[in-house]
């Protein structure tokens, strides 16, 4: 059965990609979760979110790690 990932889960999954390490991973979804007013959406299905708190996730995975150059359309 497939099942829908969360906000949180997605920022947890990018953070793994990006190598941050395990224990840094809950400090980082919270501080994005704070900065982009994502919060009170961490733990409802990505799919459901409206189209301007789904962006609002897609620029924090993009911002997770720290890269040096983002380009945002």
């Amino acid at each position: 059965m497939y099942e829908k990932l969360t906000v949180r889960e997605h920022l947890r999954y990018f953070c793994r990609i990006k190598g941050l390490p395990e224990g840094n991973i809950p400090s980082t979804i919270d501080f994005y979760a704070k900065l982009l007013s994502l919060e009170p959406y961490l733990d409802k299905q990505a799919g459901v979110l409206s189209g301007g708190n789904k962006r609002k996730m897609c620029v924090a995975m993009a911002m997770v790690g720290n890269p040096r150059v983002g380009f945002f359309d």
